[in-house]
């Protein structure tokens, strides 16, 4: 499953866009093509939702990530896997 995130996003915001995936069989993939800004809790909210993800087996993966916004997990310690 694909979900895109675009403009700006907060930990209410992300958890929108990614609540109506959370039944999804597949691995889901986040287009960040078209993001343009998102708070540590919005990363934090991405974060807890891989993390139940994981716990089903499937994982969440990121595409057109900049490289900023890979920083930015980083530095609040999130791990993230690229879309392959």
């Amino acid at each position: 499953m694909r979900v895109a995130l675009e403009g700006s996003f907060d930990a209410k915001t992300t958890l929108a866009v990614l609540l109506p995936a959370r039944g999804s069989e597949d691995d889901i993939v986040v287009d960040c093509a078209d993001l343009d800004y998102i708070d540590v809790a919005g990363i934090r909210t991405l974060a807890g939702f891989s993390r139940g993800l994981e716990t089903h087996g499937h994982h969440l993966r990121f595409t057109h990530l900049s490289p900023f916004h890979q920083r930015m997990f980083e530095l609040v310690d999130v791990s993230w896997s690229p879309d392959a």
